[in-house]
């Protein structure tokens, strides 16, 4: 895996990061996966299989393909 210039932190994880940041500052409504990409600066698809294990991990949950996600309860 490479690591950001200079932070010594692993890409994925700070990719993973952002997505919960902002998942935890829109926790009032679910956020759809474009909207989630959008906001971290994401590729769609690579956000998507960091949620989807986010997801598997129990840190987020999908509340319906229409509504998006948000931090699981």
């Amino acid at each position: 895996e490479t690591q950001s210039e200079g932070s010594g932190m692993i890409q994925s994880v700070k990719k993973a990061m952002d997505i919960l940041t902002v998942l935890s500052e829109n926790s009032d409504e679910p956020i759809m996966l474009s909207e989630l990409a959008e906001k971290t600066g994401l590729n769609k698809s690579t956000c998507a299989h960091i949620v989807d294990t986010l997801c598997e991990s129990f840190y987020v949950e999908r509340v319906s393909r229409k509504e998006g996600y948000r931090l699981a309860k």
